[in-house]
């Protein structure tokens, strides 16, 4: 051995000597040299052309580095003596024993210049001249770390540091029969690394780049997933050895006297040794193609964005949000997602395309500012059409909150195994649930509603059934309490020509729901009464069924109804111009929740037929719940007058009287005419929690008497909100609107919003018209709030 040789690789620490395929081996010896020799293979690529087959990276160039990836000194890069064959040769050197190396390995088109380096470490690419489609471009890295223990003999395999962009269209042949022949392209880029830091794979810098105008690759074609696209680009972009690199991409297609053919995508993924694709029927429907990075190099990983209108997107929520108002949006999904709710709004008109794949809801959900439950929430104005695959969410309250004009076709709605209380709620507009579409709810829930909501949504919503497929769960028809029904069924509608109902059954509490059945949707008319709410009857008319309450038309008829409604809950429907009574005893006792609905003609008598006792008319109904709507209530005139239940509600009522309260009591929009000299229309005695909204008090001066024997443990709660109170005789009685009393060391709860107060005189220790404080209640037993102001 050399020993002066040796002494000088010593003194420059590190250094190594390229031979020309030495077969020599050299025994290992302390300090002395080894000899190395790697067999370099650039890989084929998945073409049987040109493209991508590794052909044309056939100059080879190496360096040597320290451990640390430092120059050594004195050795610069070589390019190897001879061009690769059949994309492969084999390199010796010699290295001296015992230390570490990082040796960097680059292949490139011969005679290519657009890549530049002073050393391997380094390499900047050049975008100044680049042209699209250029297979030239095409190179090879490989970096081996390496400790010499002895001889070496190793296979370096070589991969692209490079993402490879290709565009290609499946509808050539189509657009080739009206003159459009691609025959150049251009892509323009944004942001796109151009240094490569070989040693630690990193990239550095970010250039816009113009691939100029060139001719298209015609000799190849692209074949993604077993289906093959005429290329209209091709292009290949410096990418980080880890993780993706985004950019925008505009590309411009020219074809021999027609007008250029654009696309824009936004946020293009791109990875190291990957294909991105950008494919689907680009000439002829801009809507229809979608962005993919396939394993066309290495490594398994697909990834697919939407496109729409030649822009992509990363989630549907985005692509929803993009857009436009007053045209047609197409959105078309290539595979299964998963993502975050979507919103759509007025004027926007979406057809979503599924593709037969399944979008879960998984993510953030939307709704209206504190109450995002909805999986989507498509609003008034709006048009949207899923089709051709599965909607679902565990996540979601609602899968779909709709106020658009819906269709969906061959969709199902798949809420199972959630927490969905309605798969689809319909406020407004038009919905067509056609095809094969199902609606599939959780075991006990609703698959949809069909639910009046004005004033906001007054045009009211209408709902068309006509498929193959399932409906499963309950569908409720209802309106909202403010409205008549009349209205509401001038406005709102339930039409089911078809359907497979499954564990459904029909809600309504209407009279006379505006809904019609086909009857050959179920066995027999057994079956179709099963499916309709207890109580209701079945209307045939021609070839469909509707549905209503069968009218209680005497007070003998009302007791038998009463009678079956014990144990359960149950609708009576009052027939025009009736007086009833409720008797006492009717239902004490007897476990019922009963619902009395009337048209406004109806007086319902709550007190005549009762009882004296505890100083009053008492009706005993202990252990069942009542719901008044729509109906004259006629009350008492003493202090004691009342029905003793579990719980009363008074739904668009007038109430004439005075009624004194014996548990839960809520009133929404009830007139009380109270024509009495000197009574109040309300005196909660043994009320619990009372609730006044949007009411109005017509009075000779005494409105509500908060008054009882309530406890600190169960105080009486009472809420009066929206509600306009007045007296007729202003201020005569020297009563205000609330008196609040106290003989029996009671505890109060009074809280007040939103009320207009007329002509009542001011209160006792307060100086209000709105409330007295009659007993001089301290704190701790009357707590009062008025307006979000606590006032005691």
């Amino acid at each position: 051995m050399n020993k002066k040789l040796l002494k000088s690789f010593a003194a420059a620490a590190m250094s190594v000597l390229a031979i020309a395929c030495a077969k020599e081996q050299v025994g290992p010896v302390d300090g002395e040299i080894c000899e190395a020799t790697f067999d370099v293979a650039v890989p084929g690529g998945i073409s049987t052309k040109t493209i991508a087959d590794g052909t044309t990276a056939k100059e080879l160039w190496y360096q040597v580095f320290d451990k640390d990836g430092n120059v050594i000194a004195g050795l610069g890069k070589t390019k190897h003596e001879s061009l690769l064959s059949d994309r492969q040769t084999s390199v010796s050197m010699q290295l001296v024993k015992d230390q570490t190396y990082n040796i960097v390995f680059w292949a490139q088109s011969e005679g290519q210049t657009c890549y530049k380096f002073d050393d391997l470490s380094q390499i900047t690419v050049d975008y100044a001249a680049a042209k699209a489609n250029e297979e030239s471009r095409d190179a090879f890295l490989a970096v081996k770390n390496i400790t010499v223990n002895g001889p070496i003999n190793e296979t370096v395999e070589m991969k692209r540091p490079f993402a490879q962009l290709n565009i290609g269209t499946a509808d050539a042949a189509i657009a080739a029969k009206a003159g459009v022949v691609i025959k150049t392209s251009k892509v323009e880029m944004k942001g796109l690394p151009n240094v490569l830091n070989t040693i630690n794979g990193t990239t550095d810098g970010a250039v816009d780049v113009t691939f100029a105008d060139n001719a298209v690759p015609s000799t190849e074609v692209l074949s993604v997933n077993g289906k093959e696209y005429t290329y209209l680009a091709m292009n290949y972009i410096l990418a980080p050895a880890e993780g993706k690199e985004i950019s925008d991409v505009k590309a411009t297609f020219t074809a021999e006297g027609k007008n250029p053919v654009s696309l824009s995508a936004f946020s293009v993924p791109f990875q190291r040794n990957y294909r991105t694709n950008i494919i689907g029927n680009i000439l002829t429907n801009s809507a229809d193609f979608n962005v993919e990075i396939d394993p066309g190099f290495a490594g398994d990983e697909n990834i697919s964005p939407i496109i729409v209108n030649g822009v992509a997107y990363q989630t549907l929520d985005a692509a929803v949000a993009a857009a436009k108002t007053g045209e047609q949006t197409i959105i078309a999904l290539s595979q299964d997602m998963a993502g975050n709710g979507v919103k759509t709004i007025k004027g926007q008109d979406v057809v979503i395309d599924l593709g037969g794949h399944t979008f879960d809801i998984d993510g953030s959900l939307v709704g209206s500012t504190g109450t995002e439950t909805s999986g989507f929430q498509l609003l008034k104005g709006s048009k949207v059409t899923f089709k051709n695959g599965t909607l679902k969410s565990k996540k979601a309250s609602l899968l779909i909150q709709n106020y658009s004009d819906l269709t969906l076709e061959n969709v199902t709605l798949d809420a199972t195994g959630g927490v969905a209380r309605y798969v689809l709620s319909n406020n407004h507009g038009t919905v067509k649930i056609i095809g094969s579409s199902s609606i599939l709810a959780p075991e006990g829930k609703h698959a949809f509603d069909v639910y009046y909501w004005p004033p906001a949504y007054s045009d009211g919503v209408n709902v068309y059934v006509n498929t193959t497929g399932i409906i499963r769960g309950a569908i409720e028809y209802a309106c909202f309490n403010d409205e008549a029904e009349d209205a509401c069924n001038k406005k709102t509608s339930l039409v089911i020509e078809n359907a497979v109902l499954e564990d459904s059954k029909l809600e309504t509490k209407l009279m006379t729901p505006n809904i019609k059945i086909v009857r050959s949707l179920f066995a027999d008319e057994a079956a179709a009464a099963a499916w309709i709410p207890a109580g209701y009857k079945l209307i045939t008319d021609g070839d469909y069924y509707g549905i209503s309450l069968p009218t209680v038309a005497s007070q003998e008829e009302l007791n038998a109804a009463l009678e079956t409604a014990a144990g359960q809950s149950s609708t009576i429907a009052l027939a025009s111009n009736l007086t009833v009574t409720l008797d006492n005893n009717a239902l004490n006792g007897k476990n019922a929740d009963v619902t009395i609905i009337g048209d406004g003609t109806q007086t319902f008598d709550v007190i005549t037929n009762t009882v004296t006792a505890e100083g009053g008319q008492m009706n005993y109904q202990r252990g069942s719940s009542f719901t008044f709507k729509n109906l004259n209530i006629k009350a008492g005139e003493g202090n004691f007058d009342g029905v003793v239940c579990d719980e009363l509600v008074f739904e668009k009522c007038t109430i004439t009287g005075k009624l004194t309260l014996f548990g839960k009591a809520t009133f929404v929009n009830c007139v009380f005419e109270n024509t009495m000299a000197n009574q109040y229309s309300i005196w909660t005695w043994g009320g619990t929690d009372v609730k006044f909204d949007k009411c109005t008090f017509n009075t000779n001066g005494k409105a509500i008497l908060l008054y009882g024997g309530a406890t600190e443990a169960n105080p009486t709660n009472l809420i009066v909100t929206n509600c306009t109170l007045n007296d007729r005789k202003n201020g005569a009685a020297g009563k205000a609107a609330i008196e609040i009393g106290n003989d029996y060391n009671a505890t109060y709860n009074l809280t007040i919003s939103g009320c207009v107060i007329n002509g009542f005189a001011e209160g006792k220790n307060t100086g209000s018209k709105t409330w007295a404080n009659k007993n001089s209640m301290d704190a701790a037993h009357l707590s009062v709030t008025i307006d979000d102001d606590k006032i005691q």
